[in-house]
């Protein structure tokens, strides 16, 4: 094998390397928001101040918060305040939040696309799983609480964008107190073993050559 196809083979091998850590596509799921922040860039968070009073609710078939906009599949959602009585949220301060009943799927449609989002969901009655699915076609489960007026920090990073995430939960009630949008950050490409054996193998050939080549012009 001549020098130039020894070089060859030794790039060919590097630039697989490259790609190595980028081949595999996904959705990567955080139960703790020191995980998913470490895993984000760009974090933004909201919540559903503002909507309705303290100590009552008010419905609408969509709620725009943010970059999102966030509506019921088949039935009206509800913002509850804080000291409303139909759950509560929060320590030491009540907070308020979006509710969906009764089941009904929630449908969050973003104005920009994100590869990452977290959203922190429980329930005031009847916690269960939730399935939440990306307009990328991703989709993952995820438990709640067993306890009501418990939440549960669901972060996720995706490999490909989305602009639509719908959360649906059985029969049940899910409620969601806050969210943040941001970019996942890219992991850096590292070889696998037998990637780094034929990398080694590779200069190791191109050495002997080098070696062969500068011996030969001595003599």
């Amino acid at each position: 094998m001549n020098l130039k196809s020894i070089a060859s083979a030794a790039c060919l091998v590097l630039g697989s390397a490259a790609f190595a850590g980028s081949a595999a596509a996904g959705t990567t799921v955080y139960s703790d928001f020191g995980s998913y922040f470490a895993a984000t860039t760009g974090v933004s968070y909201y919540g559903f101040d503002g909507f309705a009073p303290d100590d009552n609710r008010i419905s609408s078939s969509d709620f725009e918060v943010g970059p999102a906009i966030f509506g019921a599949r088949s039935d009206t959602l509800f913002v509850i305040g804080a000291n409303a009585g139909y759950g509560y949220y929060g320590t030491p301060t009540l907070v308020p939040f979006l509710s969906a009943q009764d089941g009904n799927p929630i449908e969050v449609d973003l104005y920009v696309s994100f590869t990452a989002m977290s959203f922190n969901l429980g329930s005031y009655v009847q916690p269960g799983p939730v399935t939440i699915t990306l307009s990328n076609g991703d989709s993952f489960f995820a438990a709640l609480p067993a306890v009501a007026n418990t939440t549960q920090f669901i972060g996720f990073t995706s490999t490909s964008p989305f602009a639509i995430v719908t959360i649906s939960q059985g029969p049940n009630v899910l409620d969601v107190t806050n969210f943040t949008t941001a970019y996942a950050v890219a992991a850096s490409a590292v070889p696998e073993p037998t990637t780094w054996g034929l990398m080694i193998l590779g200069f190791a050939d191109v050495g002997a050559v080098l070696r062969g080549r500068r011996t030969a012009l001595a003599a």
